[in-house]
C-alpha cells in the first residue's frame, strides 16, 4: 500500500493521533483544547465511584468513535 503525504495531510495526521482518544485532563490536554480550539467533552468524575467507572466506559467507546474530531477528558473530582 503505497501512501503519498502532503504537508497538509501529515500535519493532519500528526494532529489527529498525537493524544491519545481518551485523556485524564492535566495541563497538556488544557493547552490542546484552549489552544487548538478543539472541541472537547469533559467528564467531571470521582475515579473512586463504581457509577462513575460505568460513564468512563462509556465516554472511552465514544471516544473512538469521534477520534479526531472531539477531544474526551475526564476531570477528577478527588484529585487535589
Amino acid at each position: 500500500m503505497n501512501t503519498t503525504f502532503t504537508d497538509k495531510s501529515f500535519a493532519q495526521f500528526i494532529d489527529k493521533y498525537s493524544f491519545a482518544d481518551f485523556m485524564e485532563y492535566d495541563d497538556r490536554a488544557a493547552v490542546r483544547i484552549s489552544e487548538n480550539k478543539n472541541a472537547a467533552i469533559l467528564l467531571f468524575s470521582d475515579k473512586k465511584s463504581e457509577k462513575c467507572k460505568d460513564a468512563e466506559e462509556i465516554f472511552k467507546e465514544l471516544s473512538k468513535k469521534m477520534k479526531g474530531r472531539i477531544l474526551f477528558a475526564v476531570v477528577d473530582t478527588e484529585s487535589k
